[in-house]
Protein backbone atom coordinates (compact mmCIF):
# COMPACT_ATOMS: atom_id res chain seq x y z
CA UNK A 1 0.00 0.00 0.00
CA UNK A 2 1.51 3.32 -0.26
CA UNK A 3 0.81 6.20 1.48
CA UNK A 4 0.26 9.89 -0.47
CA UNK A 5 -0.54 13.77 0.80
CA UNK A 6 -3.55 15.73 -0.41
CA UNK A 7 -2.80 18.30 -3.15
CA UNK A 8 -5.02 20.63 -2.28
CA UNK A 9 -6.04 24.19 -3.24
CA UNK A 10 -6.02 27.20 -0.49
CA UNK A 11 -7.92 30.69 0.22
CA UNK A 12 -6.43 34.24 0.60
CA UNK A 13 -5.51 35.90 3.58
CA UNK A 14 -8.26 37.43 6.33
CA UNK A 15 -7.64 40.66 5.34
CA UNK A 16 -8.30 39.74 1.54
CA UNK A 17 -11.24 37.95 2.26
CA UNK A 18 -12.86 39.87 4.67
CA UNK A 19 -12.48 42.86 2.88
CA UNK A 20 -13.67 41.53 -0.81
CA UNK A 21 -16.80 41.68 0.21
CA UNK A 22 -19.20 42.15 2.86
CA UNK A 23 -21.09 39.07 3.17
CA UNK A 24 -17.90 37.17 4.63
CA UNK A 25 -17.52 39.65 7.43
CA UNK A 26 -20.78 39.84 8.43
CA UNK A 27 -21.34 37.87 11.58
CA UNK A 28 -18.40 36.04 14.07
CA UNK A 29 -20.54 32.65 12.95
CA UNK A 30 -18.98 33.26 9.13
CA UNK A 31 -15.20 33.87 10.37
CA UNK A 32 -15.29 30.98 13.08
CA UNK A 33 -16.41 28.56 9.94
CA UNK A 34 -13.85 30.54 7.84
CA UNK A 35 -11.08 29.20 10.67
CA UNK A 36 -12.16 25.87 11.41
CA UNK A 37 -12.18 25.20 7.68
CA UNK A 38 -8.56 26.53 7.81
CA UNK A 39 -7.54 24.19 10.80
CA UNK A 40 -8.99 21.07 8.19
CA UNK A 41 -6.89 22.05 5.41
CA UNK A 42 -4.06 22.10 7.33
CA UNK A 43 -4.78 18.16 8.56
CA UNK A 44 -4.45 17.26 5.34
CA UNK A 45 -1.20 18.86 4.62
CA UNK A 46 -2.70 21.70 2.25
CA UNK A 47 -1.60 25.51 1.48
CA UNK A 48 -4.33 27.92 2.15
CA UNK A 49 -4.12 30.84 -0.93
CA UNK A 50 -7.47 30.55 -2.92
CA UNK A 51 -10.35 30.40 -1.23
CA UNK A 52 -12.73 32.47 -3.31
CA UNK A 53 -15.54 34.57 -1.58
CA UNK A 54 -18.53 32.77 -2.88
CA UNK A 55 -17.11 29.72 -1.51
CA UNK A 56 -16.81 31.24 1.69
CA UNK A 57 -20.29 32.48 1.98
CA UNK A 58 -21.38 28.78 1.26
CA UNK A 59 -19.49 27.15 3.86
CA UNK A 60 -20.75 29.98 6.61
CA UNK A 61 -24.76 29.47 5.90
CA UNK A 62 -26.24 31.45 2.54
CA UNK A 63 -27.21 28.09 1.51
CA UNK A 64 -30.56 27.04 0.28
CA UNK A 65 -30.07 24.09 2.24
CA UNK A 66 -29.35 26.06 5.48
CA UNK A 67 -32.52 28.22 4.67
CA UNK A 68 -34.83 25.37 4.09
CA UNK A 69 -33.95 24.11 7.86
CA UNK A 70 -34.23 27.00 9.48
CA UNK A 71 -36.23 25.82 12.08
CA UNK A 72 -34.17 23.06 12.46
CA UNK A 73 -30.94 23.95 14.21
CA UNK A 74 -29.38 20.49 14.61
CA UNK A 75 -29.41 19.91 11.28
CA UNK A 76 -28.27 23.14 10.58
CA UNK A 77 -24.65 22.75 12.29
CA UNK A 78 -24.78 18.87 10.82
CA UNK A 79 -24.88 20.58 7.25
CA UNK A 80 -22.34 23.53 8.31
CA UNK A 81 -20.21 20.88 9.74
CA UNK A 82 -19.77 18.55 6.53
CA UNK A 83 -19.32 21.50 4.65
CA UNK A 84 -16.19 22.66 6.49
CA UNK A 85 -14.77 19.26 6.47
CA UNK A 86 -15.42 18.35 2.90
CA UNK A 87 -14.18 21.86 1.81
CA UNK A 88 -10.37 20.64 1.59
CA UNK A 89 -11.04 17.81 -0.18
CA UNK A 90 -13.14 19.33 -2.89
CA UNK A 91 -10.42 18.55 -5.48
CA UNK A 92 -11.48 15.14 -5.41
CA UNK A 93 -15.27 15.10 -6.14
CA UNK A 94 -15.30 18.92 -7.47
CA UNK A 95 -16.88 18.73 -11.32
CA UNK A 96 -17.55 15.11 -10.89
CA UNK A 97 -19.99 12.22 -10.85
CA UNK A 98 -20.42 11.55 -7.20
CA UNK A 99 -22.33 8.44 -4.97
CA UNK A 100 -23.66 9.17 -1.78
CA UNK A 101 -23.64 6.01 -0.14
CA UNK A 102 -26.36 5.97 2.64
CA UNK A 103 -27.48 9.19 1.69
CA UNK A 104 -30.58 9.44 4.27
CA UNK A 105 -32.67 12.61 3.01
CA UNK A 106 -29.60 14.44 0.96
CA UNK A 107 -28.53 16.61 3.43
CA UNK A 108 -24.80 15.18 2.29
CA UNK A 109 -26.08 15.35 -1.29
CA UNK A 110 -26.19 18.88 -0.89
CA UNK A 111 -23.40 19.70 0.40
CA UNK A 112 -21.27 18.13 -2.05
CA UNK A 113 -23.27 20.16 -5.32
CA UNK A 114 -22.73 22.74 -3.07
CA UNK A 115 -18.72 22.65 -3.03
CA UNK A 116 -18.93 21.34 -6.53
CA UNK A 117 -20.07 18.28 -7.18
CA UNK A 118 -20.79 18.15 -10.86
CA UNK A 119 -23.62 15.43 -10.17
CA UNK A 120 -24.67 13.08 -6.85
CA UNK A 121 -27.06 10.02 -6.85
CA UNK A 122 -27.92 8.89 -3.22
CA UNK A 123 -28.93 5.35 -2.25
CA UNK A 124 -30.74 5.05 0.66
CA UNK A 125 -32.45 1.63 2.34
CA UNK A 126 -35.30 3.48 4.50
CA UNK A 127 -38.06 4.52 1.49
CA UNK A 128 -39.32 7.03 3.76
CA UNK A 129 -36.16 9.39 3.70
CA UNK A 130 -35.62 8.98 0.02
CA UNK A 131 -39.49 10.18 -0.07
CA UNK A 132 -38.48 13.16 1.95
CA UNK A 133 -35.17 13.52 0.39
CA UNK A 134 -36.58 13.81 -3.36
CA UNK A 135 -38.92 16.51 -2.21
CA UNK A 136 -36.41 18.72 -0.37
CA UNK A 137 -34.35 18.14 -3.54
CA UNK A 138 -37.57 19.55 -5.68
CA UNK A 139 -37.55 22.51 -3.06
CA UNK A 140 -34.37 23.51 -3.49
CA UNK A 141 -34.19 23.40 -7.70
CA UNK A 142 -32.03 20.48 -7.37
CA UNK A 143 -33.34 18.09 -9.06
CA UNK A 144 -31.17 18.16 -12.16
CA UNK A 145 -28.06 17.71 -10.59
CA UNK A 146 -29.20 15.58 -7.52
CA UNK A 147 -31.39 11.81 -7.57
CA UNK A 148 -31.91 9.21 -4.62
CA UNK A 149 -32.60 6.04 -4.80
CA UNK A 150 -33.78 3.40 -2.97
CA UNK A 151 -31.71 0.79 -2.13
CA UNK A 152 -33.11 -1.90 0.05
CA UNK A 153 -29.95 -3.84 0.16
CA UNK A 154 -27.03 -2.04 -0.13
CA UNK A 155 -24.58 -4.58 -0.66
CA UNK A 156 -26.23 -4.80 -4.13
CA UNK A 157 -26.63 -1.20 -6.26
CA UNK A 158 -28.53 -1.54 -9.37
CA UNK A 159 -25.40 0.59 -10.75
CA UNK A 160 -22.75 -0.37 -13.56
CA UNK A 161 -19.23 -0.91 -12.44
CA UNK A 162 -17.16 1.91 -12.08
CA UNK A 163 -19.50 4.72 -12.86
CA UNK A 164 -18.72 7.36 -10.47
CA UNK A 165 -15.50 9.41 -9.83
CA UNK A 166 -16.33 9.49 -5.90
CA UNK A 167 -17.76 7.88 -3.16
CA UNK A 168 -19.27 9.51 -0.02
CA UNK A 169 -19.91 7.67 2.69
CA UNK A 170 -20.78 10.05 5.60
CA UNK A 171 -21.93 8.80 8.62
CA UNK A 172 -22.75 5.25 7.35
CA UNK A 173 -20.77 2.16 8.36
CA UNK A 174 -21.63 2.55 12.27
CA UNK A 175 -25.34 1.91 11.03
CA UNK A 176 -24.10 -1.24 8.91
CA UNK A 177 -23.92 -4.58 11.83
CA UNK A 178 -20.54 -6.47 11.17
CA UNK A 179 -19.46 -7.99 9.21
CA UNK A 180 -19.30 -5.18 6.38
CA UNK A 181 -17.17 -6.61 4.02
CA UNK A 182 -19.62 -6.48 1.33
CA UNK A 183 -20.74 -2.94 1.64
CA UNK A 184 -17.47 -2.11 1.31
CA UNK A 185 -16.61 -4.08 -1.99
CA UNK A 186 -20.15 -2.61 -3.64
CA UNK A 187 -18.94 1.03 -3.49
CA UNK A 188 -15.48 0.28 -4.66
CA UNK A 189 -17.25 -2.10 -7.32
CA UNK A 190 -18.42 0.82 -8.30
CA UNK A 191 -15.81 3.67 -8.10
CA UNK A 192 -13.80 4.26 -11.29
CA UNK A 193 -9.98 3.80 -11.55
CA UNK A 194 -8.72 6.83 -10.11
CA UNK A 195 -11.46 7.81 -8.29
CA UNK A 196 -11.62 8.20 -4.29
CA UNK A 197 -13.74 7.06 -1.90
CA UNK A 198 -14.25 9.21 0.96
CA UNK A 199 -15.24 7.75 4.55
CA UNK A 200 -16.60 10.38 7.22
CA UNK A 201 -18.06 10.70 10.79
CA UNK A 202 -18.01 7.50 11.91
CA UNK A 203 -16.77 6.74 15.23
CA UNK A 204 -13.01 4.47 15.59
CA UNK A 205 -14.00 1.19 17.38
CA UNK A 206 -10.77 0.64 18.87
CA UNK A 207 -11.28 3.48 21.07
CA UNK A 208 -12.81 2.21 23.88
CA UNK A 209 -15.74 4.59 24.65
CA UNK A 210 -18.96 4.57 22.47
CA UNK A 211 -18.83 7.88 21.16
CA UNK A 212 -21.97 8.27 18.92
CA UNK A 213 -24.71 6.34 21.06
CA UNK A 214 -24.48 5.81 24.66
CA UNK A 215 -21.44 7.57 25.82
CA UNK A 216 -20.48 4.43 27.28
CA UNK A 217 -17.07 3.78 28.16
CA UNK A 218 -16.09 0.16 26.96
CA UNK A 219 -19.36 -1.08 25.49
CA UNK A 220 -18.29 -0.69 22.17
CA UNK A 221 -15.72 -3.72 22.82
CA UNK A 222 -18.54 -5.65 24.12
CA UNK A 223 -20.59 -8.58 22.38
CA UNK A 224 -23.45 -7.21 21.24
CA UNK A 225 -26.32 -8.79 22.94
CA UNK A 226 -24.23 -7.72 26.63
CA UNK A 227 -24.01 -4.62 24.81
CA UNK A 228 -27.25 -3.79 24.60
CA UNK A 229 -28.36 -4.76 28.02
CA UNK A 230 -25.51 -2.57 29.67
CA UNK A 231 -26.84 0.29 27.44
CA UNK A 232 -30.70 -0.23 28.32
CA UNK A 233 -30.24 -1.01 31.77
CA UNK A 234 -28.07 2.60 32.31
CA UNK A 235 -30.94 4.17 30.60
CA UNK A 236 -28.81 5.24 27.42
CA UNK A 237 -30.66 3.46 25.10
CA UNK A 238 -34.90 2.88 25.00
CA UNK A 239 -35.78 -0.83 25.03
CA UNK A 240 -38.23 -0.14 22.27
CA UNK A 241 -35.24 0.77 19.92
CA UNK A 242 -32.91 -0.63 16.49
CA UNK A 243 -29.96 -1.67 18.63
CA UNK A 244 -28.72 -3.73 15.46
CA UNK A 245 -28.50 -0.12 13.53
CA UNK A 246 -28.48 2.00 16.26
CA UNK A 247 -24.40 3.02 15.64
CA UNK A 248 -23.38 1.86 19.13
CA UNK A 249 -20.16 0.14 16.89
CA UNK A 250 -17.92 1.86 14.52
CA UNK A 251 -15.91 1.06 11.67
CA UNK A 252 -11.97 -0.20 12.89
CA UNK A 253 -9.29 1.04 10.36
CA UNK A 254 -7.86 -3.04 9.55
CA UNK A 255 -11.31 -3.80 8.84
CA UNK A 256 -12.32 -1.20 6.39
CA UNK A 257 -8.78 -1.56 4.56
CA UNK A 258 -8.82 -5.38 4.54
CA UNK A 259 -12.23 -5.29 2.89
CA UNK A 260 -11.23 -3.18 -0.21
CA UNK A 261 -11.13 -5.91 -2.89
CA UNK A 262 -8.34 -4.32 -5.21
CA UNK A 263 -5.10 -2.11 -4.88
CA UNK A 264 -5.59 1.45 -3.37
CA UNK A 265 -3.80 4.66 -1.91
CA UNK A 266 -4.29 5.56 1.18
CA UNK A 267 -4.30 9.59 2.68
CA UNK A 268 -3.78 9.67 6.34
CA UNK A 269 -4.02 12.96 8.39
CA UNK A 270 -0.45 14.41 9.33
CA UNK A 271 -0.52 17.43 11.33
CA UNK A 272 -1.17 16.05 15.16
CA UNK A 273 1.74 14.87 17.23
CA UNK A 274 0.32 11.63 17.51
CA UNK A 275 -0.04 11.63 13.73
CA UNK A 276 3.57 12.56 13.08
CA UNK A 277 4.65 9.91 16.07
CA UNK A 278 2.23 7.17 13.98
CA UNK A 279 3.69 8.25 10.62
CA UNK A 280 7.48 7.89 11.92
CA UNK A 281 6.45 4.23 13.20
CA UNK A 282 4.70 3.26 9.86
CA UNK A 283 1.29 2.94 11.95
CA UNK A 284 -2.10 4.23 10.64
CA UNK A 285 -1.94 7.88 11.85
CA UNK A 286 -5.52 7.75 12.45
CA UNK A 287 -5.24 4.45 14.18
CA UNK A 288 -6.60 6.81 17.57
CA UNK A 289 -8.46 9.55 16.15
CA UNK A 290 -12.01 9.30 17.45
CA UNK A 291 -13.43 10.22 13.81
CA UNK A 292 -11.45 9.33 11.60
CA UNK A 293 -11.82 11.00 7.42
CA UNK A 294 -9.83 8.20 5.26
CA UNK A 295 -9.47 8.80 1.96
CA UNK A 296 -8.63 5.84 -0.33
CA UNK A 297 -7.83 6.08 -4.31
CA UNK A 298 -8.43 3.27 -5.97
CA UNK A 299 -5.55 2.03 -8.78
CA UNK A 300 -5.68 0.56 -11.37
CA UNK A 301 -4.63 -3.33 -10.77
CA UNK A 302 -1.04 -3.90 -13.30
Amino acid sequence: MVEDRVQCVGEPSDEQCLASDGRCSSSLADVLVLADSRRREHRWGCRSDDLQVGEITVMAGDDPFVRHVRGNPVEQERYRSLKVTLHPLRPHFSGKRVLDFGASYGLSACALVELGAASVVGVEPEASRVTRGREIIAALGLSDRISLQHAEDTRHLDVPDEAFEAVLANAVFEHIPQPRRDHVREVWRVLASGGVLIVNETPNKYLPWDFHTTSLPFLNWLPKPLARVVAVGTGRFRADQDWDHSGWRGLGYYEFVRAIPGPYRMTHEQTRARHRLFRALKVPTSLLDPYPTYIVTKLAFR
